[in-house]
């Protein structure tokens, strides 16, 4: 099976506060890791350098160097030093034939004297194929079966420009990265939106349909163009 196109990104090309982020190759091996509930980063520093650990994510663990680059994207730094950082998986319980895994990784990190906090939340994606599920297609169905669901979408949407063309009010989470796993996953990491608790009006109700209205019109109308309807 070849490559998905957007593997051939440069880390180069991401663009802080955009969606158009690279793919950043794995070095991760593939090999099956301990599903374990938790993982706490070691707060020990070794010679100046902090040893992480993050097995709760599998496959989809990154290094201490590229979780440092993702932080320091995200706040707009040259670098960023990581003092604490946690992963555990994020509670949803809704089961998906297309997601391995979905994790959350916090902490603070540091520049200059300046100290933050993170968040971000990590999806596993796969090829359903890779699902418990897919034992139940029939044998002769099977590689047919595998081309039925999409699973590359997150990742071609979270590469493309689409957060720079949707309507005023509407907005996409911060992307930090999409990585390359192997030929049949990747990982995505996005800024942790905090739920909102606020009660809707119908007020709100009527601006998110109209918002939704001119996202899907938007769509029909070639980008830039100065023949696009004025009503979207």
């Amino acid at each position: 099976m070849s490559s998905p196109a957007w593997t051939a990104r440069s880390l180069e090309s991401i663009s802080p506060g955009s969606c158009r982020y690279c793919i950043v190759p794995s070095a991760i091996d593939c090999d099956e890791r301990p599903a374990i509930a938790s993982a706490q980063i070691l707060g020990s520093m070794h010679g100046g350098v902090m040893a992480i650990e993050l097995e709760v994510l599998g496959s989809a663990a990154v290094s201490e160097a590229e979780l440092s680059k993702m932080v320091a994207r995200y706040y707009n730094w040259d670098d960023a030093l990581l003092i604490d950082v946690s992963a555990s998986r994020f509670p949803y319980e809704i089961p998906s034939l297309t997601t391995a895994g979905r994790f959350k990784v916090s902490g603070t990190a540091r520049f200059r004297g300046r100290e933050a906090k993170f968040s971000f939340f990590v999806k596993h994606v796969q090829e359903w194929s890779l699902s418990s599920e897919f034992k139940n297609v029939p044998p002769e169905m099977r590689e047919w079966a595998r081309t039925t669901i999409p699973w590359l979408t997150e990742a071609e949407v979270y590469t493309s420009t689409l957060a720079n063309q949707l309507p005023s009010g509407f907005s996409m989470p911060s992307v930090l990265s999409v990585r390359t796993i192997d030929e049949s996953s990747y990982s995505v990491w996005l800024d942790l939106v905090d739920k909102d608790s606020m009660e809707w009006s119908i007020e709100r109700y009527i601006e998110a349909a109209q918002l939704l209205g001119r996202f899907a019109g938007g769509i029909i109308c070639e980008v830039g163009s100065s023949t696009s309807d004025p009503r979207l």
